[in-house]
């Protein structure tokens, strides 16, 4: 089932249940030769049989294998658009690719990717034509609008990842912080000069005022010796 494509499923929807073989061309828009290589593909993958009724038309039957991917396409189809669903939109918004070619450039499988267009499909994102046994996908209205409202909102996309590391790193030391002092944010303020650096200042205001006190002596006594000088050499020129 990994190698069942998007043609091969819509292929399965355009099967009823009296569907001729010699008619199938006309389902798929395809010739003779290209819908019998198709419907040759679906019954070498299990999904499809074939009755002979002669002389009448040979019918197509789905097998159970048929079925049941129709099935599993059917309820994958109600999830919610993801953003796989815009990557693959946005693959298809460029020049025209092959269904092949995006299975390869998301590296998803096959049956993956024709899961997720039938999803698209139902959403009216998509549209498709089938064209010479290959099928061509187009994006609708709604899918572009969506497209281009998904490119608009990728810048904030990607900011935010860059945000919440930088948010992290910035509360690392914070939360340390706070597990290493239970008083948190309070020891957080500089400490209070310790009682070595109040006892050292008063001790240089001490030295200091020592200082200026022997300069006002030694200021005293120099004055006085040279009143005592004056006074001596007055009374020495009256005798």
């Amino acid at each position: 089932m990994d190698n069942v494509n998007f043609i091969d499923l819509i292929a399965l929807m355009k099967i009823k249940p009296d569907t001729p073989v010699e008619k199938f061309g006309a389902e798929i828009n395809a010739s003779f030769f290209d819908s019998s290589n198709i419907l040759g593909g679906l019954r070498t993958k299990g999904l499809v049989d074939f009755s002979v009724n002669f002389p009448d038309q040979n019918k197509i039957q789905l097998t159970d294998a048929g079925k049941q991917l129709l099935q599993d396409a059917e309820e994958k189809s109600t999830a919610e658009f993801d953003l796989l669903d815009m990557e693959i939109l946005t693959q298809l918004s460029g020049t025209k690719r092959d269904i092949t070619d995006i299975s390869n450039t998301l590296n998803i499988r096959p049956v993956d990717l024709a899961f997720r267009l039938y999803k698209l499909l139902k959403g009216n994102y998509i549209s498709y034509t089938f064209k010479n046994a290959n099928i061509e996908i187009m994006l609708t209205e709604i899918g572009f609008i969506k497209v281009k409202l998904g490119l608009a909102q990728q810048p904030q996309t990607q900011a935010q990842p860059q945000t919440a590391p930088s948010a992290a790193v910035q509360n690392t030391p914070q939360s340390q912080t706070d597990n290493a002092n239970p008083e948190g944010a309070a020891q957080a303020a500089p400490a209070p000069p310790s009682e070595s650096v109040y006892a050292s200042f008063e001790n240089k205001v001490k030295e200091i005022k020592l200082v200026n006190k022997n300069i006002l002596i030694i200021s005293v006594v120099i004055i006085l010796f040279i009143l005592f000088l004056l006074f001596k050499s007055k009374i020495v020129s009256l005798i």
